[in-house]
């Protein structure tokens, strides 16, 4: 939904809507974030579907750049609030 510009600087997700976490693999580790966005995007019926099933439309997706995140983040217009981008630096060993 961002494009391959923005796809090709994800390297790691995390999703909380599925699974517990002894069903997940999750490592810790310490880092410092140093940027977060809010990722918003326009949803709609594919072709031929029924109309109450909405998808990501391709390329509708923003960043908004946020300097903290608390999880109720709003819609904007007709973008819908799906999830943040978080940029990581970890420490040099």
């Amino acid at each position: 939904m961002l494009g391959a510009e923005a796809a090709a600087t994800v390297d790691a997700a995390e999703e909380h809507h599925g699974g517990t976490r002894e069903e997940t693999s999750a490592t810790a580790a310490t880092v410092t974030v140093t940027g977060i966005s809010a990722v918003h995007c326009r949803f709609a019926p594919l072709p031929g579907k029924p109309a109450h099933t909405r998808y990501p439309v391709p390329g509708s997706g923003t960043l908004t750049a946020l300097s903290s995140a608390d999880g109720w983040t709003p819609d904007r217009d007709d973008l819908q609030f799906v999830g943040y981008l978080v940029e990581l630096a970890t420490p040099r060993r």
